[in-house]
Protein backbone atom coordinates (compact mmCIF):
# COMPACT_ATOMS: atom_id res chain seq x y z
CA UNK A 1 0.00 0.00 0.00
CA UNK A 2 1.45 3.64 -0.93
CA UNK A 3 2.02 6.11 2.24
CA UNK A 4 -1.71 7.77 2.84
CA UNK A 5 -2.64 11.32 0.82
CA UNK A 6 -2.11 14.38 2.42
CA UNK A 7 -5.85 15.11 4.32
CA UNK A 8 -7.93 17.70 2.69
CA UNK A 9 -8.81 20.09 5.32
CA UNK A 10 -11.95 21.05 5.57
CA UNK A 11 -11.08 24.75 5.23
CA UNK A 12 -9.43 23.99 1.83
CA UNK A 13 -12.83 22.11 0.47
CA UNK A 14 -15.78 24.43 -0.02
CA UNK A 15 -19.22 23.00 0.58
CA UNK A 16 -20.73 24.23 -2.46
CA UNK A 17 -20.55 22.96 -6.17
CA UNK A 18 -19.09 19.74 -4.73
CA UNK A 19 -19.81 16.45 -6.66
CA UNK A 20 -20.63 13.41 -4.68
CA UNK A 21 -17.08 11.45 -4.77
CA UNK A 22 -15.38 13.43 -7.24
CA UNK A 23 -15.23 16.38 -9.30
CA UNK A 24 -13.57 20.02 -9.27
CA UNK A 25 -16.13 23.43 -9.36
CA UNK A 26 -14.91 25.98 -12.29
CA UNK A 27 -13.88 28.51 -9.51
CA UNK A 28 -11.46 26.21 -8.70
CA UNK A 29 -10.45 24.91 -12.01
CA UNK A 30 -10.40 28.74 -12.07
CA UNK A 31 -7.73 29.48 -9.67
CA UNK A 32 -5.65 26.47 -11.01
CA UNK A 33 -5.30 28.23 -14.31
CA UNK A 34 -4.73 31.69 -13.17
CA UNK A 35 -2.00 30.05 -10.77
CA UNK A 36 -0.68 28.68 -13.90
CA UNK A 37 0.04 31.94 -15.24
CA UNK A 38 1.03 33.70 -12.26
CA UNK A 39 4.67 34.24 -11.28
CA UNK A 40 4.41 32.01 -7.94
CA UNK A 41 2.90 29.60 -9.70
CA UNK A 42 6.30 27.74 -11.40
CA UNK A 43 5.71 24.96 -8.74
CA UNK A 44 2.50 23.81 -11.01
CA UNK A 45 3.47 24.65 -14.31
CA UNK A 46 6.38 21.96 -13.34
CA UNK A 47 4.06 19.49 -12.21
CA UNK A 48 1.71 20.41 -15.52
CA UNK A 49 4.36 19.27 -17.71
CA UNK A 50 5.96 16.47 -15.93
CA UNK A 51 5.27 13.34 -17.45
CA UNK A 52 6.13 11.29 -14.69
CA UNK A 53 3.05 12.96 -12.89
CA UNK A 54 -0.57 11.51 -12.57
CA UNK A 55 -3.11 14.00 -11.46
CA UNK A 56 -6.05 12.22 -9.77
CA UNK A 57 -9.08 14.63 -9.15
CA UNK A 58 -11.02 14.26 -5.95
CA UNK A 59 -14.28 16.41 -4.37
CA UNK A 60 -12.36 19.87 -5.19
CA UNK A 61 -8.73 18.74 -4.70
CA UNK A 62 -6.19 17.02 -6.82
CA UNK A 63 -3.76 14.24 -5.25
CA UNK A 64 -0.61 14.36 -7.47
CA UNK A 65 0.84 10.96 -7.78
CA UNK A 66 4.13 9.68 -8.73
CA UNK A 67 4.62 5.41 -8.27
CA UNK A 68 1.80 5.47 -5.83
CA UNK A 69 3.16 8.48 -3.55
CA UNK A 70 0.61 11.10 -3.06
CA UNK A 71 3.33 13.94 -3.57
CA UNK A 72 1.06 16.87 -3.37
CA UNK A 73 -2.34 17.19 -2.50
CA UNK A 74 -3.84 20.85 -3.91
CA UNK A 75 -6.62 22.16 -2.60
CA UNK A 76 -7.95 26.07 -1.98
CA UNK A 77 -8.32 28.12 0.93
CA UNK A 78 -10.37 31.35 0.69
CA UNK A 79 -10.21 31.36 -2.88
CA UNK A 80 -6.32 30.96 -3.39
CA UNK A 81 -4.60 27.33 -3.90
CA UNK A 82 -2.37 26.02 -1.61
CA UNK A 83 -0.45 22.30 -1.49
CA UNK A 84 1.22 20.39 0.65
CA UNK A 85 3.22 17.40 0.62
CA UNK A 86 4.77 14.64 3.44
CA UNK A 87 7.78 15.97 4.78
CA UNK A 88 9.56 12.44 3.88
CA UNK A 89 9.29 13.42 0.11
CA UNK A 90 11.62 16.82 0.85
CA UNK A 91 14.87 14.98 2.07
CA UNK A 92 18.17 15.88 -0.11
CA UNK A 93 20.42 14.13 -0.91
CA UNK A 94 23.22 16.97 0.21
CA UNK A 95 24.21 15.46 3.84
CA UNK A 96 25.90 12.00 4.09
CA UNK A 97 26.77 11.48 7.80
CA UNK A 98 25.03 12.71 10.50
CA UNK A 99 27.00 13.11 13.92
CA UNK A 100 25.24 11.69 17.32
CA UNK A 101 26.30 14.21 19.84
CA UNK A 102 26.59 14.07 23.25
CA UNK A 103 23.71 15.25 24.03
CA UNK A 104 22.04 13.27 21.93
CA UNK A 105 20.80 15.25 19.25
CA UNK A 106 21.99 14.79 15.55
CA UNK A 107 23.96 17.20 13.97
CA UNK A 108 21.54 17.86 10.93
CA UNK A 109 21.54 21.02 8.78
CA UNK A 110 18.23 21.78 7.74
CA UNK A 111 19.45 23.62 4.59
CA UNK A 112 20.98 20.56 2.94
CA UNK A 113 19.09 18.34 5.25
CA UNK A 114 15.69 18.80 3.47
CA UNK A 115 13.90 21.02 0.88
CA UNK A 116 12.90 24.82 2.72
CA UNK A 117 11.37 25.81 -0.24
CA UNK A 118 10.48 25.30 -3.63
CA UNK A 119 13.67 25.97 -6.24
CA UNK A 120 12.45 25.21 -9.72
CA UNK A 121 12.05 21.87 -11.49
CA UNK A 122 15.77 19.98 -9.75
CA UNK A 123 13.45 20.32 -6.24
CA UNK A 124 10.76 18.56 -7.93
CA UNK A 125 12.80 16.06 -9.40
CA UNK A 126 14.77 15.17 -6.08
CA UNK A 127 11.09 14.99 -4.86
CA UNK A 128 10.06 11.80 -7.06
CA UNK A 129 14.13 10.10 -6.16
CA UNK A 130 12.33 10.60 -2.75
CA UNK A 131 9.02 8.58 -3.87
CA UNK A 132 11.21 6.14 -6.05
CA UNK A 133 13.25 4.63 -3.41
CA UNK A 134 9.74 4.41 -1.13
CA UNK A 135 7.68 2.37 -4.15
CA UNK A 136 8.05 -1.35 -4.51
CA UNK A 137 7.41 -3.23 -8.02
CA UNK A 138 3.96 -3.40 -7.81
CA UNK A 139 3.04 0.45 -7.48
CA UNK A 140 5.93 1.01 -9.96
CA UNK A 141 4.81 -1.31 -12.50
CA UNK A 142 1.20 -0.12 -11.89
CA UNK A 143 2.74 3.31 -12.62
CA UNK A 144 3.85 2.35 -15.68
CA UNK A 145 0.58 0.95 -16.96
CA UNK A 146 -1.02 4.06 -15.99
CA UNK A 147 1.36 6.13 -18.00
CA UNK A 148 0.40 4.04 -21.26
CA UNK A 149 -2.95 4.41 -20.91
CA UNK A 150 -4.17 7.15 -21.99
CA UNK A 151 -8.40 6.18 -21.34
CA UNK A 152 -7.40 6.27 -17.32
CA UNK A 153 -9.54 8.72 -15.37
CA UNK A 154 -8.52 8.04 -11.90
CA UNK A 155 -6.13 5.70 -9.78
CA UNK A 156 -6.08 4.98 -5.56
CA UNK A 157 -9.47 5.18 -5.99
CA UNK A 158 -10.71 4.84 -2.15
CA UNK A 159 -14.21 3.89 -1.16
CA UNK A 160 -16.37 3.28 1.77
CA UNK A 161 -16.77 -0.82 2.03
CA UNK A 162 -20.55 -1.93 1.34
CA UNK A 163 -21.95 -4.63 2.99
CA UNK A 164 -20.89 -7.77 2.05
CA UNK A 165 -20.81 -11.35 3.46
CA UNK A 166 -23.79 -13.63 1.67
CA UNK A 167 -22.86 -16.86 0.29
CA UNK A 168 -21.86 -16.70 -3.72
CA UNK A 169 -20.21 -12.75 -3.27
CA UNK A 170 -17.10 -14.65 -4.34
CA UNK A 171 -17.25 -15.29 -8.53
CA UNK A 172 -18.88 -18.85 -8.49
CA UNK A 173 -17.79 -19.98 -4.88
CA UNK A 174 -21.39 -20.17 -3.53
CA UNK A 175 -19.86 -21.25 -0.15
CA UNK A 176 -17.60 -18.62 -0.17
CA UNK A 177 -18.65 -15.79 3.04
CA UNK A 178 -16.19 -12.46 3.53
CA UNK A 179 -16.74 -12.22 7.21
CA UNK A 180 -16.49 -8.74 9.14
CA UNK A 181 -18.44 -5.54 9.13
CA UNK A 182 -18.11 -3.04 6.63
CA UNK A 183 -18.40 0.11 8.61
CA UNK A 184 -14.73 1.27 8.87
CA UNK A 185 -13.46 -0.27 5.80
CA UNK A 186 -11.87 1.61 3.08
CA UNK A 187 -12.15 0.02 -0.32
CA UNK A 188 -8.95 1.33 -2.18
CA UNK A 189 -8.82 -0.04 -6.36
CA UNK A 190 -6.05 0.91 -8.55
CA UNK A 191 -7.27 2.28 -11.23
CA UNK A 192 -10.50 3.36 -13.06
CA UNK A 193 -10.72 3.80 -17.30
CA UNK A 194 -12.96 4.64 -19.62
CA UNK A 195 -13.92 1.75 -22.31
CA UNK A 196 -16.25 2.01 -25.02
CA UNK A 197 -19.50 -0.60 -26.14
CA UNK A 198 -21.50 -0.01 -28.83
CA UNK A 199 -20.73 3.23 -28.68
CA UNK A 200 -21.48 3.63 -24.85
CA UNK A 201 -18.83 4.77 -22.22
CA UNK A 202 -18.60 2.90 -19.29
CA UNK A 203 -15.71 3.80 -16.56
CA UNK A 204 -14.43 -0.17 -15.43
CA UNK A 205 -12.20 -0.76 -12.38
CA UNK A 206 -9.16 -2.41 -11.98
CA UNK A 207 -7.13 -4.17 -9.14
CA UNK A 208 -3.23 -4.75 -10.63
CA UNK A 209 -1.00 -7.40 -9.30
CA UNK A 210 2.88 -8.17 -9.80
CA UNK A 211 3.34 -12.01 -10.52
CA UNK A 212 4.97 -12.84 -7.59
CA UNK A 213 2.21 -10.91 -5.49
CA UNK A 214 0.90 -14.34 -3.26
CA UNK A 215 -2.47 -13.03 -2.82
CA UNK A 216 -2.98 -14.15 -6.40
CA UNK A 217 -2.30 -18.07 -5.38
CA UNK A 218 -4.00 -20.30 -2.95
CA UNK A 219 -3.61 -23.84 -1.94
CA UNK A 220 -6.75 -26.28 -3.75
CA UNK A 221 -9.83 -26.12 -1.31
CA UNK A 222 -8.74 -22.33 -0.07
CA UNK A 223 -9.90 -19.16 -1.50
CA UNK A 224 -6.97 -17.49 -2.92
CA UNK A 225 -6.84 -13.62 -0.97
CA UNK A 226 -7.34 -11.64 -4.50
CA UNK A 227 -10.83 -13.78 -5.05
CA UNK A 228 -12.02 -11.89 -1.66
CA UNK A 229 -10.83 -8.63 -2.16
CA UNK A 230 -12.64 -8.71 -5.68
CA UNK A 231 -15.70 -9.67 -4.10
CA UNK A 232 -15.42 -7.10 -1.65
CA UNK A 233 -14.87 -4.09 -4.48
CA UNK A 234 -17.75 -5.48 -6.57
CA UNK A 235 -20.21 -5.07 -3.94
CA UNK A 236 -18.66 -2.13 -3.03
CA UNK A 237 -18.98 -0.34 -7.07
CA UNK A 238 -22.46 -1.50 -6.71
CA UNK A 239 -23.33 0.29 -3.52
CA UNK A 240 -21.86 3.52 -5.00
CA UNK A 241 -22.39 3.35 -8.91
CA UNK A 242 -25.28 5.47 -8.96
CA UNK A 243 -22.96 8.48 -7.35
CA UNK A 244 -19.74 7.41 -8.95
CA UNK A 245 -21.60 7.86 -12.66
CA UNK A 246 -22.05 11.92 -12.02
CA UNK A 247 -18.63 11.97 -10.21
CA UNK A 248 -16.91 10.67 -12.87
CA UNK A 249 -18.21 12.64 -15.62
CA UNK A 250 -17.30 15.91 -13.58
CA UNK A 251 -14.06 14.16 -13.36
CA UNK A 252 -13.48 13.80 -16.90
CA UNK A 253 -14.26 17.51 -17.49
CA UNK A 254 -11.82 18.50 -15.09
CA UNK A 255 -9.16 16.22 -16.43
CA UNK A 256 -9.71 17.78 -20.11
CA UNK A 257 -9.47 21.37 -18.64
CA UNK A 258 -6.56 20.58 -16.97
CA UNK A 259 -4.90 19.31 -19.92
CA UNK A 260 -6.24 21.87 -22.29
CA UNK A 261 -4.10 24.43 -19.79
CA UNK A 262 -0.75 22.14 -20.03
CA UNK A 263 -1.57 22.23 -23.90
CA UNK A 264 -1.44 26.35 -23.48
CA UNK A 265 1.87 26.05 -20.91
CA UNK A 266 3.91 23.70 -23.65
CA UNK A 267 3.17 26.03 -26.87
CA UNK A 268 2.07 25.04 -30.36
CA UNK A 269 2.60 21.61 -31.39
CA UNK A 270 1.83 20.43 -28.31
CA UNK A 271 -1.06 17.08 -28.47
CA UNK A 272 -3.36 15.96 -25.23
CA UNK A 273 -2.36 13.30 -22.90
CA UNK A 274 -6.11 11.91 -23.17
CA UNK A 275 -7.78 9.91 -25.01
CA UNK A 276 -10.55 11.41 -27.26
CA UNK A 277 -13.28 9.18 -25.09
CA UNK A 278 -12.11 11.20 -21.92
CA UNK A 279 -13.70 14.63 -24.02
CA UNK A 280 -16.93 12.83 -25.10
CA UNK A 281 -17.51 11.73 -22.03
CA UNK A 282 -16.94 15.52 -20.69
CA UNK A 283 -19.09 16.46 -23.35
CA UNK A 284 -21.95 14.19 -23.27
CA UNK A 285 -25.48 14.74 -22.21
CA UNK A 286 -25.69 11.46 -20.24
CA UNK A 287 -23.03 9.90 -17.90
CA UNK A 288 -21.09 7.05 -18.24
CA UNK A 289 -21.87 3.72 -17.07
CA UNK A 290 -20.45 2.03 -14.33
CA UNK A 291 -19.11 -1.60 -14.52
CA UNK A 292 -19.46 -3.37 -11.64
CA UNK A 293 -17.10 -6.32 -12.16
CA UNK A 294 -13.68 -5.05 -11.44
CA UNK A 295 -10.94 -6.58 -13.69
CA UNK A 296 -7.73 -8.28 -12.18
CA UNK A 297 -4.25 -7.13 -14.09
CA UNK A 298 -1.08 -9.55 -13.74
CA UNK A 299 1.89 -8.37 -14.94
CA UNK A 300 5.60 -8.49 -14.10
CA UNK A 301 6.54 -11.86 -15.72
CA UNK A 302 8.03 -13.46 -19.11
CA UNK A 303 6.74 -15.64 -21.59
CA UNK A 304 7.79 -18.88 -19.69
CA UNK A 305 6.36 -17.84 -16.44
CA UNK A 306 3.37 -17.21 -18.34
CA UNK A 307 2.94 -20.25 -20.29
CA UNK A 308 4.09 -22.37 -16.90
CA UNK A 309 2.21 -25.24 -15.52
CA UNK A 310 2.00 -23.72 -11.87
CA UNK A 311 0.77 -20.38 -13.08
CA UNK A 312 -1.73 -21.90 -15.43
CA UNK A 313 -3.46 -23.85 -12.94
CA UNK A 314 -3.58 -20.65 -10.40
CA UNK A 315 -5.37 -18.70 -13.38
CA UNK A 316 -7.47 -21.07 -14.09
CA UNK A 317 -8.90 -21.42 -10.70
CA UNK A 318 -9.46 -17.35 -10.42
CA UNK A 319 -11.35 -17.22 -14.12
CA UNK A 320 -13.55 -20.74 -13.96
CA UNK A 321 -14.06 -21.26 -10.00
CA UNK A 322 -14.04 -17.35 -9.14
CA UNK A 323 -15.29 -16.09 -12.07
CA UNK A 324 -12.76 -13.15 -12.15
CA UNK A 325 -12.03 -11.40 -14.75
CA UNK A 326 -8.21 -11.64 -15.58
CA UNK A 327 -5.95 -9.81 -17.89
CA UNK A 328 -2.49 -11.31 -18.36
CA UNK A 329 -0.09 -8.20 -19.52
CA UNK A 330 3.63 -9.25 -18.70
CA UNK A 331 6.50 -6.50 -18.97
CA UNK A 332 5.24 -3.14 -18.49
CA UNK A 333 8.79 -1.48 -19.28
CA UNK A 334 8.46 0.42 -22.49
CA UNK A 335 4.67 -0.57 -22.77
CA UNK A 336 2.49 1.42 -25.39
CA UNK A 337 -0.96 -0.64 -25.32
CA UNK A 338 -3.42 0.05 -23.02
CA UNK A 339 -3.68 -2.74 -20.38
CA UNK A 340 -7.23 -1.38 -18.48
CA UNK A 341 -9.88 -2.35 -20.90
Amino acid sequence: MPAPAPTATASMIPTSLIPSYRGLSDGFLDSLEALALAPEGGWWRDVLAHRELVLAVRAEYLNVYHRGAALFLIGQRQGRVVASTHAKYLVRQRQGAAELRADATFGLEADTAFWRRYEGPQTLDEMLRAAVTLAGPEKTGVHDLVLADPRVIDVEISLSGAPIGLPGDIGHAADAVVPGPPQNRQDRLDVAALTERDGAAFVTFHEAKHFTNKELRAANGRTPPVAEQIARYRATLNHHADKLAGSYQAVCRALVRLDRLRQTLSGTGAISRLDPLVSRVADAPITPGIDTEPRLVVFGFDEDQRQGAVWQSHKARLTNEFGLRVYAVGSTKGRSAAAFR
